[in-house]
């Protein structure tokens, strides 16, 4: 479930969509209530739900035209322009997923693959995130996955958890997970107040070998190339003006001669 939050739009001060990654209004449905409750309680709040198997087309033909040229020429653009439209409209996303396998479902992982150019190019970096995944801790994984991409698209994870699907529970234990819900949505809520959070030693090194590889790949993806020239960010420390781990700033330039000669020696055209 992806939930998204516009801000300054048509009365709201925030604006949410709910995307699920489920395939029916079931146990996940029904376990997003209390975090629907809050959100309700929440005026300023503009919240927009979905499926994402209603929104993605599951198969990927594996063109790359996505990165190459841009989202408008994936071959099934016109299905997910919709989608595409939510993420830009919204303040902060909102993903909730049961677990198949022990992992997201496919369709989680479909829109991933769907919209991988925003790896490419990162543009989410006003938005927050919330992720929830639904059959608890013990498939923490497939949280990860979901926070660690959604970081990657340049969003502001401020909430991920896991907790129990409530129709599954006996009834003593429904106002316990209720209450954990409720506060992780409240935590969540007020986290849209925050700004942009300082660049974590992970983060900026993601972001050097980033620089390095569309520096160095100019010719092969000039469309990353401009965009990272026009960010401004080929001659910057991280993707905005933060406060950026010390050790990470000082490793990045004692990395970046050892990325740049690693990627000449392994890819075509470096």
């Amino acid at each position: 479930m992806l939930v998204q939050f516009p801000r300054n739009r048509g009365g709201c001060d925030e604006k949410n969509p709910l995307v699920s990654g489920s395939f029916r209004k079931g146990n996940t449905h029904q376990t997003l209530v209390p975090i629907r409750e809050v959100f309700s309680a929440a005026p300023e709040l503009e919240v927009r739900e979905f499926l994402l198997k209603d929104m993605v087309v599951p198969r990927c033909f594996g063109c790359a035209l996505c990165i190459s040229k841009g989202k408008e020429f994936c071959p099934t653009f016109a299905e997910e322009k919709e989608l595409q439209d939510n993420l830009e409209w919204c303040d902060a996303l909102v993903v909730a997923s049961p677990v198949y396998n022990g992992r997201e479902t496919f369709i989680v992982k479909a829109f991933f693959d769907k919209f991988t150019h925003f790896v490419h190019r990162p543009c989410f970096f006003e938005k927050k995130a919330m992720v929830l995944v639904t059959r608890g801790g013990l498939f923490r994984e497939a949280g990860k996955y979901i926070s660690k991409t959604l970081r990657q698209w340049g969003f502001d994870v401020t909430v991920s958890c896991g907790e129990p699907e409530l129709p599954v529970l006996r009834e003593h234990l429904l106002p316990k997970v209720e209450g954990k819900l409720k506060r992780k949505a409240m935590a969540f809520v007020r986290s849209l107040e925050k700004g942009k959070p300082p660049a974590a030693f992970s983060r900026k090194i993601w972001f050097e070998v980033w620089k390095v590889n569309v520096s160095l790949g100019k010719a092969i993806n000039p469309v990353d190339y401009d965009y990272w020239n026009s960010q401004g960010w080929l001659e910057a420390s991280f993707y905005y003006p933060t406060r950026v781990n010390p050790f990470a700033k000082m490793l990045s330039v004692v990395l970046r001669p050892i990325m740049e000669s690693q990627m000449r020696k392994t890819f075509k055209g470096y």
